[in-house]
């Protein structure tokens, strides 16, 4: 099958430009979504055919999760690559504090943060042997406390702070398996909810935070936390 990838949250914006940038670089992908319907993964099965599979993945879900890896562990002897893509938001985080609904945020923590937790954990059977080697999991900006400009939108930057701090300890604990965990900045991508005059189109972020994977020499060591180029972000 040679290199395979699995990247969830693919159904439009980084993460279905990050599925085009790895079948386009020869690689099978697995494309995870919530909804494996849509026009855009749809195009790519037409053209890529069996390089690329569609599964149902709604990592918000722990049995989804769980029948997901099912059906992969089932076709696929190795996967080299887990892309931790999918994230939300919600328009009560975006409130400030004298207003908002805080239990709302609940919902987004469980996607943000827990969601790649779910994935991981899932799909530990291809450590080692199984040739997983990096599991990259896209962050933000927003998620790093020395560089917060931000008085709101507390629901999605407290769950990238959330998310830093799991690959941290996921790196710690997995390092002996010579697995390399990132959490990776993306660059302002023109998607949503970034706005047009974004700095990266999503098909320019996919290909950067593709060449930074593609970077790894096999040392575990260094920084977790880092931007689409691969130098360090403060957390």
């Amino acid at each position: 099958m040679g290199k395979t990838a699995l990247i969830s949250g693919t159904s439009r914006g980084l993460g279905i430009a990050l599925v085009e940038i790895y079948l386009r670089s020869g690689w099978s992908v697995f494309a995870g979504a919530r909804d494996i319907s849509g026009p855009n993964l749809k195009a790519l099965k037409e053209t890529y055919k069996d390089a690329l599979t569609l599964v149902e993945m709604d990592i918000s879900s722990t049995e989804s999760v769980k029948a997901a890896a099912k059906l992969i562990k089932e076709s696929a002897p190795t996967l080299n690559v887990i892309i931790n893509n999918a994230a939300t938001s919600d328009r009560e985080g975006a409130k400030p504090i004298e207003e908002m609904d805080v239990d709302a945020c609940l919902r987004v923590y469980n996607v943000n943060a827990l969601g790649a937790l779910r994935v991981i954990q899932a799909f530990l059977d291809y450590a080692g042997e199984g040739g997983l080697s990096v599991i990259a999991n896209i962050s933000s900006e927003a998620g790093s406390m020395e560089n917060c400009h931000r008085d709101s939108g507390m629901d999605y930057a407290m769950s990238k702070a959330a998310l830093n701090m799991g690959s941290v300890l996921v790196q710690r604990r997995l390092k002996d398996k010579k697995m390399k965990i990132l959490s990776i900045h993306p660059g302002w991508v023109q998607s949503r909810p970034a706005p047009p005059k974004a700095d990266f189109e999503p098909l320019e972020a996919a290909l950067n935070i593709y060449n930074t994977i593609n970077s790894f020499d096999g040392t575990v060591e260094g920084p977790v936390f880092i931007n689409h180029d691969g130098n360090p972000m403060a957390f």
